[in-house]
């Protein structure tokens, strides 16, 4: 039996760092604008859930996660992703398997966003810096 609780314990730290990471995600969204409130505002989501995100009393389920992507305007399963490099080296290693045309510009999409936040992390960090 305690195999079997084992795996539970396992699956259940699996969506916890899932709720985790989206968590992480939408606030990376979100520090993009001066407020949450403003956030909110300029993508038609409810502040108060929103804070509730935030604060960690919600989690981002795989609809809500699913639905913040559409509404923010991210490609599909962007909340799933994890940070740093080792994400970008897993997809294009995926890339090169039988992927369609249509899952590869997906796959592209994300590399580029990702790129392109990266950018703005670095010119932000260089502008404090000086």
């Amino acid at each position: 039996m305690w195999v079997m609780r084992d795996k539970n314990e396992k699956a259940e730290d699996r969506m916890l760092a899932t709720y985790e990471l989206r968590r992480a995600r939408v606030l990376e969204q979100a520090d993009r604008f001066r407020s949450i409130a403003e956030f909110s505002r300029e993508y038609n989501l409810d502040s108060s859930y929103i804070r509730q995100i935030k604060s960690g009393v919600r989690n981002v389920g795989e609809k809500v996660a699913r639905d913040l992507e559409e509404a923010i305007g991210l490609p599909l399963g962007y909340l799933d992703i994890p940070f740093g490099d080792e994400y970008v080296e897993m997809v294009v290693r995926s890339a090169l398997r039988n992927v369609s045309r249509e899952d590869l510009q997906d796959i592209l999409q994300v590399i580029e966003f990702q790129a392109k936040l990266l950018a703005e992390r670095r010119s932000k960090g260089q502008k404090e810096d000086r």
